[in-house]
């Protein structure tokens, strides 16, 4: 900081704010001072380079000490000699003074003050280069200057003075087609960056070289640069000519001297008249480039097209299309605009409104009129100074001619309302991130993202084909990392063309990182993140701490009722909110009621989270939302289970925000829809330190999979409620969370470790807790009755259900009486268990319960079965279907459809008993291996029955296979049995032997009788 004021003092206060800017420490001062301490020791002749000068420090250094003081100097000196006339020594000057130059001055290093000051100085140096090219050109070198030129053009492709230049450089070196390409790439630029044409002397140089205009002819090299067109004519040559004013680089215009050529000697006017505006092409087009790689959108292409020519009525002709930043609402708008442009062929003008353009302010509704009106040619001259006459020309333009308007990245309706032609006859197509809700008589188009197949056309038209067909796997990877969304495909594939030695898995690898993925698409000024702090920051303080607020959800589906929680207010009022956040694009709605955010759009909204002030406030938010969750997940279980046991000392204090649920069916689709949610709200409990909602909300999940039977995804969520549980130091609830696990386990197969586990929460709920000793006796019952240990389970079963009894506990007692119905049967005591199973469907009929009674159906009709009772059993599983059409239990219903394929093959209709077995395969094939196991075996019989012995012997040992692999030894037995069968029939009397001889000592382990062995 002393060096770049050198020589004059910098006070302390400034030297404050350059190293903290607004947020000092309290000893900055005495910090400052200790730096400077510091440097003068360090640096050789410190003490007298640093000195104290009253209020601050100033560097005392000489001009050959200190670079940027040569630097200014040189330019003080080419100043001086432009003045004099003497251009040579000026561009002499001027070049020493770039070769000091040595890129951006400290940029990065320090804070505003420092950043302000780079700043300025790259402004000069700028302005130096542009004087120093003006001289050059002017001097006839204008091959040496198109290189230099070309690198600063890329470096400032907004700065007309230099692309000007660069333009005549080109010219003049015999490359018009070269020069006539640069401007047609600022105005692109200059229009969808700023929604601005080039300017007047810009356009004029277009023109110019266009029409290979003899005014841009070579000057004579051995000939002084002339004087502006507004002075005198310059002398005859070797004579000295009138001092020339400096020749100042202009922001936004060519300096005249490059632009234009000098006078000849005998001109005789003392001023060169203006040139006349150039009269306007017939059909001016300011569109932006089609992309070349453009892809799919074919139905919203489609779309567009058919709205667009549907020209009925005398109304203004809108389209409007929205969806949220970088799904490519632009390049699809530019794609149907050249499409759409012979219909409207009088004029197709483009605008940017950068309603959401990072750093720039949108652009005002008269800054777009007169870009409108000067695309449209009317001379600046001409424009009235009132605005609403300029707008009455801009109705009377479009009144006459057949316009095409893309009025790009609005803000708001009120913005681009006066832009847009009343006439029927123009076609305004206007995009934007949020549906401008009151942009009345428009025609709507929201924009999702891309398909699968479209993001992967794209992926491979940006990147190139072989890299997709190299790596499929990887490919699909990308594209769902990147959510579909065009702009993080466009820059993940840009990133990856930069780096060829990369391959699309290290990408992949690097976007599993949440975290980090949104600094993981960002290439060359292209921002994922960038575009949706654009949406959030468009936002009033409200409606964005509503959405960081929602970001804590962890779900993929949003209902206004968990919004509430989460925002701390009535569902109706969040669902107000959640539909500003529709209307933006920062939330998608796939059908009614439900919203959801995109995946990178929830990676932003998280990336907002956590900083100090704000912790509290989402802590609390997430203590509601689990609330409102446990709450309600126990309202609906207790909806679809009547009468199941309660623990009301571990449900949070208040009421559900969710209304509550009329039908069991209601409640199971609440359940089926947030399961995921829930899932997910477990983790979100033990990361925030909610402990008890950790160990108490599984136990609604554990129910819920009870219906619909996913056992695969509740293994970890039960062990982190058991940890929870055991951190609690609850002993109810370490049973309950370790009897949900041992479920679980059950339902896997896993048959030993679910029995460990039930043991332990048996051990601990002898502590005092009866119910919870009830229970664990049913489940371990359950566990030993797959396991074939029949004698234990009718133990525990027995013993069970008298306890229930004893206790009240309908529901429990009914469960006991259901399996002890199915222990029963497998030891071919049939009758016992048809009235065990007859008792427990009367006890679930009595509390309403629907799901438990397809099981006790199904175990009856077994029990039928044995009693050779197969059309009293079809009844039963008739009505058992019925119930599982209203739930849709596939578990269940595949091993109904095997009990009535065995009840037709009993009956001697094999035939018909296979629609039924095939139909239980094909359910079976998603579900448990003990389910698919029994349905193996069923498949075996029917095909035994039929004849087929082959396939019979192969549906048995996929059986035994199963079964054996679980320790599921009733229907390994059974397998080996069917095995027997099969073999003997096809004479295979040797494997026949040992198969039955393995099936018999398993049912004699088991305690089975042998009449009781032969199903069908």
């Amino acid at each position: 900081m002393l060096l770049l004021e050198a020589n004059r003092v910098v006070p302390v206060p400034r030297l404050v704010e350059a190293a903290w800017d607004d947020n000092p420490p309290i000893s900055a001062s005495h910090q400052i001072r200790k730096a400077v301490a510091e440097l003068r020791q360090r640096i050789p002749g410190g003490a007298e380079m640093i000195l104290t000068d009253g209020p601050g420090y100033r560097a005392s250094v000489g001009e050959d000490q200190l670079d940027l003081s040569q630097y200014r100097s040189r330019l003080r000196r080419a100043r001086k000699a432009v003045e004099e006339g003497r251009r040579a020594l000026a561009a002499e000057e001027l070049r020493a003074a770039m070769e000091l130059w040595r890129g951006p001055v400290m940029a990065g290093f320090g804070g505003s003050v420092i950043d302000a000051a780079s700043a300025a100085l790259e402004e000069q140096h700028l302005a130096a280069a542009e004087q120093l090219f003006s001289l050059q050109l002017s001097a006839g070198e204008a091959s040496s200057v198109v290189g230099e030129l070309r690198v600063l053009v890329n470096q400032h492709p907004l700065r007309e003075t230099l692309r000007g230049q660069l333009m005549l450089a080109l010219y003049r070196t015999g490359r018009q087609a070269e020069a006539l390409e640069e401007y047609g790439r600022v105005r692109h630029l200059l229009a969808e960056e700023l929604g601005i044409d080039p300017s007047g002397a810009l356009t004029k140089l277009y023109e110019d070289i266009l029409r290979q205009s003899p005014e841009l002819a070579l000057p004579e090299p051995v000939r002084e640069p002339a004087a502006p067109p507004v002075t005198a004519p310059s002398p005859p040559a070797g004579e000295p000519g009138p001092a020339a004013p400096p020749a100042l680089p202009a922001q936004s215009a060519l300096p005249a001297q490059s632009a234009l050529p000098a006078p000849s000697a005998a001109s005789t006017p003392t001023t060169v008249p203006a040139p006349p505006l150039p009269a306007m092409p017939s059909s001016p087009s300011t569109l932006p480039y089609a992309l070349r790689d453009f892809s799919g959108r074919a139905a919203e292409m489609d779309w567009i097209r058919e709205t667009a020519l549907d020209k009925d009525g005398v109304w203004a002709h809108i389209v409007a299309i929205d969806g949220m930043g970088g799904s490519g609402k632009t390049a699809l708008a530019v794609q149907a605009a050249h499409q759409l442009a012979p219909y409207w062929p009088d004029s197709q003008l483009f605008v940017d409104m950068r309603g959401f353009t990072p750093g720039q302010e949108p652009l005002s509704s008269a800054a777009a009129l007169d870009a409108l009106l000067a695309s449209a040619g009317v001379p600046g001259e001409e424009l009235p100074d009132d605005p609403a006459a300029r707008t009455a020309l801009w109705r009377s333009i479009t009144a006459q001619r057949r316009l095409l308007i893309v009025l790009d990245n609005a803000a708001t309706a009120d913005q681009v309302m006066p832009l847009i032609p009343a006439s029927p006859d123009c076609l305004t197509i206007v995009t934007s991130r949020p549906r401008l809700v009151d942009l009345d008589g428009a025609r709507w188009l929201s924009l999702d993202v891309l398909t699968d197949d479209d993001a992967t056309e794209l992926l491979a038209r940006t990147l190139g084909r072989e890299w997709v067909e190299r790596e499929p796997e990887a490919c699909a990877q990308l594209i769902r990392l990147c959510g579909r969304l065009p702009l993080a495909i466009r820059i993940s594939a840009a990133r990856l063309r930069n780096r060829s030695h990369w391959t699309i898995q290290r990408l992949v690898d690097r976007l599993c990182d949440e975290t980090r993925r949104l600094d993981e698409l960002n290439s060359t000024g292209r921002s994922v993140a960038v575009v949706l702090r654009m949406s959030y920051q468009a936002m009033d303080e409200g409606k964005r701490t509503a959405f960081r607020l929602l970001g804590l959800h962890p779900g993929r589906n949003i209902d206004p009722a968990d919004a509430g929680a989460l925002l701390d207010c009535h569902p109706h009022d969040a669902e107000e909110v959640l539909e500003h956040l529709l209307d933006a694009h920062l939330l998608e709605q796939r059908e009614p009621g439900w919203y959801r955010m995109h995946d990178l759009v929830r990676s932003f909204a998280r990336g907002l989270l956590g900083t100090e002030q704000a912790g509290e406030q989402e802590n609390q938010a997430v203590g509601r939302l689990l609330d409102h969750y446990v709450l309600t997940a126990e309202s609906a279980c207790d909806t679809l289970f009547p009468k199941r046991p309660r623990f009301p000392e571990f449900l949070p204090p208040g009421r559900p925000l969710h209304p509550g649920f009329a039908t069991a069916d209601e409640a199971l689709q609440w359940l089926d829809r947030q399961r995921d949610s829930l899932l997910s709200a477990v983790d979100l409990a033990v990361e925030n330190g909610h402990l008890l909602h950790a160990a108490y909300l599984p136990r609604a999940l554990g129910f819920h999979s009870h219906i619909r039977n996913y056992p695969h995804d509740l293994q970890e969520t039960n062990r982190a409620a058991v940890a929870a549980a055991r951190s609690l130091g609850q002993p109810v609830l370490l049973r309950i969370s370790l009897t949900n696990l041992a479920m679980g386990q059950w339902r896997l197969g896993l048959y030993e470790e679910s029995a460990a586990h039930l043991r332990e929460a048996l051990d601990v709920a002898r502590g005092g807790d009866r119910l919870g000793e009830a229970v664990c006796m049913s489940r371990l019952g359950q566990v030993y009755n797959s396991l074939g240990k029949f004698a234990e389970a009718l133990e525990l079963l027995t013993g069970s259900a008298c306890l229930q009894q004893e206790l009240g506990q309908v529901r429990e007692e009914a469960v006991s009486l259901g399996l002890l119905s199915s222990v029963n049967a497998r030891l071919g005591r049939y009758q016992e268990s048809a009235d065990a199973a007859a008792r427990s469907l009367a006890l679930y009929r009595e509390i309403g319960e629907i799901s438990n009674s397809i099981v006790s159906l199904s175990t009856l009709a077994l029990a039928l079965l044995g009693l050779r009772r197969p059309q009293t059993a079809l009844e039963r599983l008739d009505e058992a279907l019925q119930l599982c059409d209203r739930l849709n239990k596939p578990a269940n219903t595949a091993l109904i459809l095997s009990y009535c394929a065995d009840a037709y093959v009993m009956l001697g209709r094999p035939e018909q008993a296979l629609p039924y077995i095939e139909r239980a395969a094909e359910l079976a094939a998603s579900e448990t291996t003990a389910r698919r196991a029994t349905v193996e075996n069923a498949a075996g019989r029917v095909l035994r029955a039929l004849g087929k012995f082959s396939e019979a012997r192969d549906r048995h040992r996929n059986a035994h296979d199963l079964a054996s692999g679980i320790a599921f030894r009733y229907e390994t037995a059974q397998a080996l049995h069917g095995l027997a069968r099969a073999g003997e029939e096809l004479g295979d009397h040797g494997s026949a032997q040992e198969h039955r001889r393995r099936a018999d000592e398993l049912f004699a382990e088991m305690g089975v009788p042998r009449e009781a062995r032969r199903l069908a």
